[in-house]
């Protein structure tokens, strides 16, 4: 698996077809990319989306807004240990990361694993 970092509207082009598989579910995900992507919401510059792909196929995603920690999609165990290991040098330091509790909770069981600084 490999994890790609896109600007906002490769991300959407992307990434949009696997997110609205799911709209109820990542509904948070596709209203923060629609908005920043209208002007609703202005882009800071910090943003980070990311994508998952595994052979091809897009399997995950996450918009990291700092100073929020970064939201994942509902995304496999595999996917989500893929991004933790991208973000475990982050700069800043992650001190949350939020999700569908299932996509997060046994990744995110294992702090160290995704570099998360101390609260």
């Amino acid at each position: 698996m490999r994890c790609l970092v896109e600007d906002l509207a490769t991300f959407a082009a992307t990434a949009g077809d696997w997110l609205r598989r799911e709209p109820v579910l990542h509904n948070v995900l596709l209203t923060l990319v629609a908005s920043r992507l209208s002007g609703d919401m202005p882009l800071s510059g910090d943003e980070q989306s990311v994508r998952v792909v595994d052979t091809g196929l897009t399997v995950g995603a996450l918009v990291w807004t700092p100073p929020r920690g970064p939201l994942l999609g509902a995304v496999p165990t595999a996917a989500a240990r893929a991004l933790a290991e991208h973000f475990a040098e982050a700069a800043p330091p992650l001190v949350e990361v939020h999700g569908p509790v299932p996509a997060v909770q046994e990744p995110v069981a294992d702090v160290a694993h995704w570099g998360l600084a101390p609260t």
